[in-house]
């Protein structure tokens, strides 16, 4: 049973982090998709995952 129970907290674990990189690249898509002043950086297209991330 033990085994179980850590099989399924890997999953959702995995699930997860999974959920979050495709949350990423759909922000680094949209920055960099945009006409911008400045270079962009990590940290442009971090807030916006944040606001993605937020908002589900």
């Amino acid at each position: 049973m033990s085994v179980e129970v850590e099989t399924t907290e890997g999953i959702e674990r995995a699930a997860e982090q999974h959920r979050r990189a495709d949350v990423f690249r759909s922000a680094h898509a949209l920055v960099t998709s945009l006409k911008w002043d400045e270079t962009v950086g990590v940290y442009d297209v971090l807030q916006v995952a944040r606001f993605l991330e937020e908002r589900d």
